[in-house]
C-alpha cells in the first residue's frame, strides 16, 4: 500500500505548513499590534 503512505506523508507536511504558517502570523501579528501600540 504505497499510496496509502504517501499521502499520509503529504497530510503531516500540509499540517505542518499549516501550523508553522499559524504561528508565525501569530507572532507577526502580536508584534504587530504592540508595534501600533506604542507608537
Amino acid at each position: 500500500m504505497p499510496g496509502v503512505l504517501t499521502r499520509l506523508a503529504q497530510g503531516v507536511i500540509l499540517a505542518g505548513l499549516a501550523w508553522f504558517l499559524a504561528c508565525f502570523f501569530h507572532i507577526t501579528g502580536l508584534l504587530f499590534i504592540k508595534l501600533l501600540l506604542a507608537c
